[in-house]
């Protein structure tokens, strides 16, 4: 209990929003000098309401409502915001160094809006990572006469999705089906996007062999879940692969893997390949990180004579 000025009443939770929930002799708040120590919450530190039931980053939200006031260090109102906040304290390549950016959580199906603004970002602001996108989760409701085809039901539905984002760059790749793990705080099998696995697959493999390598197979490509959501049979597989969505793949003696090293290009080229745009992304970096100590030297011979001989020995 707290005491102030002889009166006592217990720590706790009560309403305060009538007159009548102060006159009530019964009630916590009747002695006027336990009123001084309310607490009313406004809305959380971060604009969460703890009486919503479902999360709000989807692409509904208010252009000119961004913010509580006009500083722009102020808290978001809401999860839409929120995210594009965190995601833009990233896009300056200068003060944080990354080659790889993820947003577990939100994926492009449902989205669409705060994914499109995080690919330009890394398009034209970081020009240096490939961003690993949530795909969404996929129940297929199995009619009579399927014959047991969910795996494709669930991957020509996902295909069509993707082409209603109209999303088409290289800088940017996705995975299907979604992973089971362990929930060792409840002690449950759950459902995961994969894409925590994926970034540790990248990271063995930088670490393993090289950017350029793709991350795919049954050694650089393994995952640690207890089985993909789907068994995709060879029809399956083809379909996401041709929509440019890298299908995972349980085999019964070795485990999980990624099977696929696709990016969300549509065009066919070289950079519809992650293991090219990383190719091109390290470079990128390695011959920035020499241009800039020439920079303001007089621009002749001399100075491309001096690039060649620190480019070269990188490039060999």
């Amino acid at each position: 209990g707290v005491t102030s000025n002889g009166y006592s009443f217990d720590s706790g939770a009560d309403k305060i929003q009538t007159y009548e929930d102060v006159s009530d002799n019964t009630a916590a708040y009747y002695n006027i000098a336990s009123r001084k120590f309310t607490f009313v919450p406004s809305r959380g530190f971060d604009g969460w309401n703890i009486y919503r039931t479902t999360r709000s980053y989807h692409d509904e939200y208010k252009q000119n409502g961004i913010f509580d006031g006009v500083l722009p260090n102020q808290l978001a109102l809401n999860d839409f915001q929120a995210w594009e906040l965190a995601i833009n304290t990233f896009a300056n390549p200068d003060e944080i160094t990354i080659n790889l950016f993820a947003t577990p959580g939100i994926n492009w199906k449902d989205q669409t809006e705060l994914v499109k603004n995080t690919i330009e970002m890394i398009e034209t602001q970081r020009t240096d990572s490939l961003y690993i996108i949530d795909s969404p989760d996929i129940d297929v409701a199995m009619a009579v006469g399927d014959n047991g085809r969910a795996d494709i039901i669930a991957s020509e539905e996902l295909i069509d999705y993707l082409k209603n984002t109209d999303i088409d760059t290289s800088y940017a790749c996705t995975h299907f089906p979604w992973i089971q793990i362990k929930d060792t705080q409840n002690n449950i099998n759950v459902y995961v996007p994969p894409t925590g696995e994926l970034t540790k697959a990248f990271a063995y493999t930088d670490n393993k062999a090289f950017p350029w390598f793709a991350t795919a197979g049954l050694e650089r490509g393994a995952l640690s879940a207890k089985k993909s959501k789907y068994k995709l049979s060879t029809p399956a597989k083809d379909i996401l692969y041709a929509g440019r969505i890298n299908p995972i793949i349980d085999y019964p003696e070795t485990g999980t893997a990624v099977m696929g090293q696709k990016t969300l290009q549509i065009k066919a080229s070289k950079l519809d390949r992650i293991n090219v745009r990383r190719l091109i992304l390290r470079l990128k970096v390695i011959l920035s990180n020499i241009a800039i100590r020439l920079l303001f030297d007089p621009n002749d011979i001399a100075l491309i004579d001096r690039f060649k001989e620190k480019a070269n020995p990188a490039l060999d």
